[in-house]
């Protein structure tokens, strides 16, 4: 797979910012559930946080592009 294949597979599935996303909340669930410091409600807040994030973080990215073309 060359270079340009893998950008245009990895922006079809969600870029790399959603890459990101998942990679943190795995480690936070490792970090925090697996050693028992997080209940399931902190679990719960935490995950919801991190996706409230990056669904803000996408509108204001597509809004300023929008804005620039």
């Amino acid at each position: 797979m060359t270079p340009y294949e893998f950008t245009a597979w990895r922006e079809a599935l969600g870029g790399r910012r959603f890459f990101m996303t998942i990679g943190a909340n795995v480690v936070n669930t490792l970090i925090f559930v697996g050693t028992d410091k997080l209940d399931q409600s902190g679990y719960l807040l935490t995950f919801g946080a991190t996706v409230g994030a990056y669904l803000a973080a996408n509108h204001m990215q597509r809004k300023l592009e929008s804005r620039s073309e």
